[in-house]
């Protein structure tokens, strides 16, 4: 199994904390993969799979540029994701209260509603915290691992 990690970013942060998810993941010895949402549209699920969301929020609450026209194709397609395990990542600015993580929040909530399965809570950044998103990274997909071993236990 390789998990796909799908990256929206503007200024790189998102990818950075995508390459820590991709190291973790690899000491653990799960491969992963990560790719910019610009690369691809929703085919990308039509074999199912563990997928991760990793993106930040641009502007006033939008998808940044490279992860727009996916979310939009997923948002007028509607597929059938119901072989699709997801967890999302999301970052911000908690500056912009009133759009704050938007970009997380629409990604979590159309992939469940295309009938995909949150493995664990959506993440939330907020680059205002302290803390390095990074290093949020490493501690939420030890998280989203012992989700996956509780699942396989079951």
């Amino acid at each position: 199994m390789t998990v796909k990690i799908l990256v929206a970013t503007q200024g790189g942060t998102a990818d950075l904390c995508a390459q820590e998810i991709v190291d973790t993941l690899a000491d653990r010895g799960i491969d992963a993969e990560t790719t910019l949402m610009g690369d691809f549209g929703p085919e990308v699920f039509d074999e199912g799979g563990q997928f991760i969301i990793c993106t930040s929020t641009y502007g006033y609450g939008e998808i940044p540029d490279n992860g727009t026209d996916f979310y939009e194709a997923l948002v007028a397609g509607k597929p059938d994701l119901s072989r699709v395990s997801f967890a999302v990542f999301g970052l911000g600015d908690m500056t912009y209260e009133d759009t704050f993580n938007f970009a997380g929040q629409k990604f979590d909530a159309i992939l469940a509603e295309c009938g995909a399965e949150r493995m664990i809570e959506r993440h939330i950044h907020d680059a205002n915290s302290g803390n390095l998103a990074e290093d949020e990274a490493i501690e939420w997909i030890e998280g989203w691992i012992s989700a996956m071993e509780a699942r396989a236990a079951a």
